[in-house]
């Protein structure tokens, strides 16, 4: 609701008619349902702490951060928006059929001795810090309950924690402590070979691809160590041109990005493979940039 867009909307309230869109599923990130609905009418969800009361199991009074959701949340928002709004849900059933199918595959890659030994460091520290906070330690045990792909909202809670060990994996010399304890050549992912050896299948094919990570440190490191950096570019929120540069320019085929800036604003059918780099604990980010990719009038193969 403090956000500058937010405001911006709620200047035009006055407008007989009004409409919201969002390509976010109730179930991806509901916390944002009180900003976004607040524009047709405040009540129908209620502020971010009348949100929590009726929709969150548990959440924190003072900043009404919701940290776990009644099990039938999805169900409760979607009747009050029904019964206050003129209500219409595109679901991904309805839509998924119109894709052109898609090739996903999933390649193992390992960790050296000293890597795996500084890794496992990271992860004992990390979840000491997650029990020692009452907050975070109902996410984690949710988190554990259920899963990331059943609960992606509790998830997101733990994202900040997390981040930390998904960055070593992908990018292992972004870290002070890292990078006193692993040699020079340890600092070097152990993805990289395993996503060249993908990018080359692309460059066969005279194709484009993008690289898509959830961190900028680590799209900058993959791109710094990557042999085929001459043909590619770095992009993320700030970098429109060179976002430019990889639609138009016909000799630069590869892309190293944040998913966050990929998901939303363009649509990259001159690309046919996405190469995820790092594991997804949001997957509705996921899905709405492959959607830019692979649309129902692509013609070509697409690859994941």
């Amino acid at each position: 609701p403090r956000s500058s867009r937010n405001q911006s909307c709620m200047q035009l309230r006055d407008s007989k008619y009004r409409r919201i869109a969002t390509g976010t599923l109730i179930t991806n990130n509901p916390s944002d349902l009180p900003g976004q609905t607040a524009f047709l009418d405040p009540a129908i969800v209620g502020n971010k702490k009348e949100f929590g009361y009726r929709y969150g199991e548990s959440f924190n009074e003072s900043t009404g951060k919701v940290l776990k959701l009644k099990k039938d949340a999805a169900e409760l928002i979607r009747r009050d928006l029904k019964n206050n709004t003129y209500y219409l849900m595109y679901r991904e059933k309805d839509w998924a059929a119109t894709l052109p199918e898609i090739k996903l595959d999933y390649y193992l890659v390992e960790m050296n001795d000293n890597q795996k030994k500084v890794y496992k460091g990271l992860v004992e520290e990390t979840v000491a810090e997650i029990l020692a906070d009452p907050e975070l330690k109902v996410a984690w045990e949710q988190f554990q309950e259920l899963g990331s792909e059943d609960n992606d909202f509790v998830s997101a809670a733990l994202l900040g924690k997390f981040a930390k060990l998904e960055q070593y994996l992908t990018a292992p010399n972004r870290s002070e402590f890292v990078d006193k304890a692993l040699t020079e050549d340890d600092k070097r992912s152990c993805k990289i070979d395993k996503i060249d050896e993908r990018i080359a299948e692309s460059l066969k094919n005279n194709s484009k691809c993008i690289i898509a990570v959830h961190y900028k440190l680590s799209a900058k490191h993959l791109l710094e160590h990557s042999k085929y950096k001459s043909q590619a570019v770095y992009y993320d929120a700030g970098k429109k041109d060179n976002m430019l540069k990889f639609m138009n320019d016909k000799n630069t085929k590869v892309m190293f990005a944040v998913v966050q800036s990929l998901s939303e604003g363009y649509n990259l059918q001159m690309a046919d493979r996405i190469i995820i780099a790092d594991n997804d604990w949001t997957p509705g980010k996921l899905k709405q940039l492959m959607a830019r990719l692979f649309r129902p009038s692509v013609k070509k193969d697409p690859k994941t």
